[in-house]
C-alpha cells in the first residue's frame, strides 16, 4: 500500500551559529541584561529527547545526512538534516521536518529523499544509534532593522554507544533578516558572557564518537568558478572556503589526537591571509586589517604544536624506525612528547579564548556585510564588479615574475633566503588554487604540481632548520650531567648526522625542481 502523503512542517535552509560556554557562564547568560533587553518575551523552557537513526555501518552519517525523531513533550517530529557547510562557525544546512503520531521513524514520508534513504537494505537496517537529552531555554531576540534570532541554551548530554558526552552550548538560529545580525549579536554577547568557539553539531559529535572516537580534519574545499564571475564574487567564494576550512579543523586541533588538525587549521589561516593580501587594494577597510592581524595571532599560537608534530613524525620518526632500541632516540622521543603535550595545551587555550572567538565572528561579519564596499571608491567598486579573469591574470603574472627574481642563483642562497623563497612559492600556489578554475584547470595542474614539488623540497630544508632549534630547546630542559643527559645528547647527535646528509642531497635536488618549474608555461596567458 502506498504511504499516505504528509506535508512537511518545514523544508527550508537552517542558518545557525553554535557557541560553547561553561556551566558557570550559563548562569550569567540566563540572567544577563543584554538578553533580557533584546528578548521580545520571557524565556521558554522545554525538555527535548532526540533519537538519531542509522545503520550499523553508519551509511547515513557517511553520506552526510541525519535522520532524527525528537519529542518535546507535546509533539513528535521527524527531521532529515544534511551535513552543514560552515563559515566562521555559521552552519548552513537543509532541514525537512514531518509530524509523527508515534516515535518510530518513517523515512517514506520524506519527499525526494537522498540516495541512501532509497536503498531497501539501508532502510531495513535503520536502528537507534545516537540519542540526546537536554533542557532547552530559548528566547526570541529582536535585532536592529527588524531581524529575529532564536537564542537557545542547551544543557544535557549525548549518548553515543558506550560514551556519554556532556552538552552545554548556545545556538543562535536566524529566523528573519540577514545572516550578519547573528554575528553582531554574538559579538555583543561575547562582551558580556565568557563564550568560546562552538563544537560540531550534536549529531556530528555523537556519530564521530562512534565512527572514530575523535574529531576529524578537513582539507580546503576545491573552488569552482563560473565564466564571467565578478572579482568580488570570487573573493567571497575564496574567503568563505578559507573560513570553512578553519572552522572544520578547530575541534580536531583542540583534541590533539591527529596532527593534521592543527596543520589544516594553519593552512586555512594562511590561505585566508594570503587571499586578503591578494585583494589588499580592493578591500582596504579597517575590519579587514583587524581580521588579518587576529588571524596572524591565531596562527602564531598554533605554530609550536605544528613544529613539534613535524619534528616527531619527520625528524625522529625515520631514525626511530632504524634505531628502535637506541636509548638516545627513546630519550629524545620522551622529551619531544612532553613538549608536544605542552604545545597542545597552548592550542586548546587559544581556541577556547574570547580572542579566537571574536576573530572568527569578526571575519564572518566582515564577509556577510561585504564591509569593504562601505569605504570603497567608485573606481574600486567598478573593479570589484568587473569579470575576474583580468584581475587574476595580473595577480598570477606579478607573483610569477617575483618568484623568478627571488629564485635566481638558487644554489648560493642561505637558509633564510630559501625560507623566504618557500613563503613566496606558497603564496603563488594559493593564488593558483584560488584562480585555476577561472582559466583552464587542466593547464593549471602542471604548473601547480611543479610549484608543490619545489615547495616540498624547500619545506624539508626548513623542517631541518626548525628541528635544530627544537633540539637545542629540548636539551636545554635536561640536567647538564647524568645518564639522561648522555642519552639525550646521543639522540641529538643521531638526528643531526642523519638529517645533515639528507639536507645535502636535497639541496642538490632543488636545482632540478627549480628548472622544472621554470619550464612551465603560464596558464593564464
Amino acid at each position: 500500500m502506498e504511504p499516505q502523503h504528509v506535508d512537511a512542517i518545514s523544508d527550508d535552509k537552517e542558518v545557525e551559529l553554535k557557541l560553547g560556554l561553561s556551566r558557570r557562564a550559563a548562569a550569567t547568560l540566563c540572567r544577563h541584561p543584554l538578553v533580557k533587553a533584546a528578548a521580545v518575551a520571557g524565556p521558554e523552557q522545554r525538555r527535548l529527547a532526540t533519537v538519531y537513526y542509522d545503520t550499523p555501518d553508519l551509511d547515513l552519517f557517511h553520506d552526510g545526512h541525519f535522520l532524527r525523531v525528537r519529542d518535546d513533550g507535546n509533539s513528535t517530529v521527524q527531521a532529515l538534516k544534511s551535513r552543514a557547510s560552515v563559515v566562521a562557525g555559521l552552519e548552513i544546512r537543509r532541514e525537512s521536518e514531518y509530524p509523527l503520531d508515534d516515535h518510530r521513524p518513517k523515512p517514506e514520508l520524506i519527499v525526494d529523499p537522498p540516495p541512501c534513504l532509497r536503498d531497501p537494505e539501508v532502510l531495513a537496517a535503520l536502528r537507534p544509534t545516537v540519542t540526546t537529552a537536554f533542557t532547552r531555554t530559548s528566547w526570541m531576540i529582536a535585532t536592529e532593522g527588524g531581524g529575529r534570532i532564536e537564542l537557545a541554551f542547551d544543557r544535557g548530554h549525548i549518548l553515543a554507544g558506550d560514551r556519554r558526552l556532556p552538552l552545554c552550548e548556545i545556538e543562535l538560529e536566524l529566523k528573519h533578516g540577514p545572516a550578519a545580525v547573528i554575528f553582531d549579536f554574538a559579538l555583543a554577547l561575547a562582551d558580556a558572557v565568557p563564550l568560546r568557539i562552538g563544537e560540531d553539531s550534536k549529531a556530528v559529535r555523537g556519530f564521530s564518537a562512534i565512527a572514530a572516537g575523535a574529531p576529524g580534519w578537513s582539507k580546503a574545499r576545491k573552488l569552482v568558478h563560473a565564466g564571467g564571475d565578478s572579482t568580488e564574487a570570487v573573493l567571497v567564494r575564496i574567503v568563505g572556503a578559507c573560513l570553512e576550512q578553519i572552522s572544520l579543523n578547530q575541534a580536531c586541533a583542540a583534541a590533539g589526537s591527529d596532527p593534521e588538525g592543527v596543520h589544516q587549521l594553519r593552512v586555512g589561516i594562511r590561505r585566508l591571509r594570503s587571499a586578503l593580501s591578494v585583494y589588499a587594494n580592493l578591500v582596504a577597510d579597517d575590519e579587514a586589517s583587524t581580521v588579518r592581524a587576529e588571524l596572524r595571532w591565531l596562527a602564531t599560537r598554533m605554530g609550536p604544536a605544528r613544529d613539534i608534530d613535524v619534528f616527531v613524525a619527520d625528524i625522529i620518526g625515520p631514525i626511530a624506525d632504524a634505531f628502535d632500541a637506541d636509548p638516545g632516540v627513546a630519550a629524545l622521543r620522551t622529551l619531544a612528547d612532553q613538549r608536544r603535550a605542552t604545545a597542545y595545551r597552548g592550542v586548546r587555550r587559544a581556541l577556547r579564548s574570547r580572542r579566537a572567538l571574536c576573530a572568527m565572528l569578526t571575519a564572518g561579519r566582515w564577509l556577510e556585510n561585504r564591509a569593504w564596499r562601505a569605504v570603497a571608491s567608485t573606481a574600486v567598486l567598478a573593479r570589484l564588479d568587473h569579470p575576474v579573469e583580468g584581475f587574476a591574470a595580473r595577480v598570477l603574472a606579478k607573483r610569477h615574475r617575483r618568484l623568478h627574481k627571488i629564485g635566481a642563483s638558487l644554489e648560493h642562497r642561505s637558509t633564510d633566503d630559501l625560507h623566504r623563497l618557500r613563503i613566496e612559492i606558497k603564496k603563488q600556489r594559493y593564488a593558483v588554487e584560488y584562480f585555476a578554475g577561472v582559466f583552464a584547470p587542466r593547464r593549471a595542474q602542471k604548473y601547480l604540481l611543479a610549484l608543490k614539488t619545489l615547495q616540498d623540497g624547500l619545506g624539508s630544508l626548513n623542517d631541518a632548520a626548525v628541528a635544530q632549534r627544537i633540539l637545542d630547546d629540548l636539551l636545554r630542559d635536561v640536567p647538564r650531567s647524568g645518564a639522561r643527559r648522555r642519552d639525550a645528547e646521543r639522540g641529538a647527535a643521531l638526528v643531526t648526522g642523519w638529517h645533515g646528509a639528507k639536507i645535502a642531497a636535497q639541496r642538490e635536488d632543488l636545482d632540478e625542481y627549480w628548472r622544472h618549474w621554470r619550464r612551465c608555461k603560464p596558464f593564464w596567458e
